[in-house]
């Protein structure tokens, strides 16, 4: 009768074996590399946030110029002035994303390979096919 194995015993594999061996670096670049990402998320999401702050304060200020009974030319004026204003602030929007999307994944290849042995990799890899380098 075969005998049960132990949850807590590593699986006899030879995957398995090559994979722990070294799987350590891999696994810590992916992580630093999901912490990069993250990050730049988050850069990200305070982009998006400033961006509608400050849209949301000039919409705001111009529907108080607004309310105070207003001539055709000063609606006229009102709204040109709203739609320069936020398409120079979409243009910034756009080099803010940019910059932070590029900072994230500069971040992410710094990471992995500062993190990542890519000799070990190379020979895990190959390893796994069959084949030597």
């Amino acid at each position: 009768m075969p005998q049960a194995t132990s949850h807590l015993e590593k699986p006899n594999f030879p995957l398995w074996a090559t994979v722990t061996a070294a799987g350590s670096d891999q696994w810590s670049a992916a992580a630093s590399c999901a912490t990069a990402m993250l990050k730049g998320l988050e850069a990200l999401q305070k982009t998006q946030e400033r961006a509608t702050r400050e849209v949301t304060e000039r919409h705001a200020a111009a529907a108080e110029r607004l309310k105070n009974g207003c001539s055709a030319s000063d609606i006229a004026a009102v709204q040109a002035d709203l739609m320069r204003a936020d398409m120079e602030a979409f243009t910034r929007y756009l080099q803010r994303v940019a910059a932070a999307t590029a900072e994230m994944q500069t971040r992410m290849f710094t990471s992995w390979n500062r993190t990542i042995d890519n000799a070990t990799m190379l020979e895990t890899l190959s390893s796994l096919n069959g084949k030597s380098h």
